[in-house]
């Protein structure tokens, strides 16, 4: 129909404790901005989990950090914050680095509701820019409220098993799928590519996804 939006929709596979995919949520929303007139978006964010050793409780970050990278660890970071400081992110380098299950679960509960966006967004910015422990109880759950879900309901929720062997399942595809870095992104499951690309790559995928429609339909 003349003058309907065009429909992207948008897989990302990602892990909300992998720096790169906050900087590529904030450059997939740069995106979405300067093509709103003229496309439709659906975007959802699928587990992929980077730690599963790591407890729930959680390990501090830069001490882990180092453990992996070696001397590297606070050149990485200060490389992350300029990156960071490019989209809007203030990445503290603090606090702990959990196992992300739980934080999944939330997620799949809340894209059940409709809030997976600000869920999303809330377990980024508490984790990288707040520091704190996205693996706690607590903190999950106020996350959850603060996206306007029932806090209470959350708190149930999370002490059940409910979506753990779903998020398990998604996690081990992606990883069979030896998918190539996080984030990793679908559209209209036709195209994809890893990392936290430029806003002009993905406007490019936007308008290809169009022309190949087009010339599927003509």
């Amino acid at each position: 129909m003349e003058g309907q939006k065009f429909k992207v929709s948008i897989k990302v596979i990602s892990d909300v404790i992998c720096p790169w995919c906050f900087i590529g949520k904030r450059r997939l929303e740069q995106a979405i901005a300067r093509h709103s007139d003229q496309y439709e978006f659906e975007v959802k964010w699928l587990p992929f989990i980077l730690q599963p050793a790591l407890p729930r409780e959680g390990v501090d970050l830069r001490t882990h950090h180092r453990k992996q990278m070696g001397a590297r660890a606070d050149a990485m970071l200060d490389d992350l914050k300029s990156v960071g400081k490019e989209v809007g992110i203030n990445f503290v380098g603090d606090g702990t680095i959990n196992n992300t299950v739980d934080a999944h679960r939330l997620l799949a509960y809340a894209d059940r509701l409709g809030k997976q966006a600000a869920v999303i967004e809330g377990l980024f910015v508490a984790h990288f820019e707040q520091g704190k422990n996205i693996g706690s109880l607590d903190v999950l759950a106020a996350i959850a409220k603060d996206a306007g879900l029932d806090e209470e309901q959350v708190r149930t929720y999370l002490k059940t098993e409910e979506d753990l062997e779903w998020v398990i399942t998604i996690d081990l595809f992606w990883k069979e799928q030896q998918t190539e870095g996080l984030p990793f992104f679908v559209f209209n499951d036709k195209i994809s590519f890893a990392g936290g690309q430029a806003p002009e790559v993905f406007g490019q995928v936007f308008n290809a996804l169009k022309q190949q429609a087009h010339a599927e339909s003509s």
